[in-house]
């Protein structure tokens, strides 16, 4: 009971220790700038620049899975962004770097929607994507890894353009791995199914 009452007693030190190096981190990443570099972000993480991508990546799954498949990676994406945008920053309400800290202080590019940033949905959205693609076809496609660098460079643009802390993208890479994960376990016991009646 006493070890109990102790971590519960020193549970708000040590989140106020984790929330001042995520701070601290972020502001390391964030003002080191470039104008060129800005530019890049700001393309990187613009839903419109990747619009080639994804019409090249549906074709690309339509082919080798179907319009099953097609709809299992929207599901997968929809569910992400809900589970992020949704349901956890209202849970959590931890504001953005750009909303909380001091005008002036922090670098800020690119667009954002809502006071709260924890957990990214930029990060969770893209990290479900990556895994599932990985999973399906990292025996088909030896590119297929790639897409986590995909996510790593527009999460990271994120906490370069001022709009999350490291700790709100890490969160995020998280939910999205795991919603990825969970995806194609239901992905593989559908085929499973459709597979045994098709027999």
């Amino acid at each position: 009971m006493a070890c109990h009452r102790y971590g519960l007693n020193h549970l708000p030190m040590i989140l106020t220790i984790v929330d001042s190096l995520d701070q601290a981190l972020f502001f390391v990443l964030n003002q080191w700038h470039h104008g060129t570099i800005d530019l890049f972000f700001i393309l990187a993480t613009s839903t419109f620049f990747w619009v080639p991508l994804y019409i090249l990546l549906i074709w690309l799954i339509k082919k080798a899975l179907g319009w099953n498949g097609v709809i299992c990676f929207i599901l997968t994406i929809i569910i992400a962004d809900q589970c992020s945008a949704t349901w956890l920053k209202p849970l959590f309400a931890r504001y953005r770097p750009c909303c909380m800290l001091p005008i002036g202080s922090v670098h800020l590019i690119g667009t954002y929607k809502g006071l709260y940033g924890f957990p990214s949905s930029h990060a969770s959205n893209t990290y479900a994507f990556a895994m599932l693609f990985w999973r399906i076809f990292k025996n088909k496609y030896k590119f297929s890894y790639l897409f986590f660098i995909w996510a790593t460079i527009i999460s990271y643009g994120r906490i370069y353009g001022g709009v999350h802390y490291p700790l709100d993208v890490f969160a995020g890479a998280a939910v999205g791995c795991c919603i990825g994960l969970l995806m194609h376990r239901a992905y593989q016991k559908a085929t499973n199914a459709i597979d045994t009646k098709a027999k």
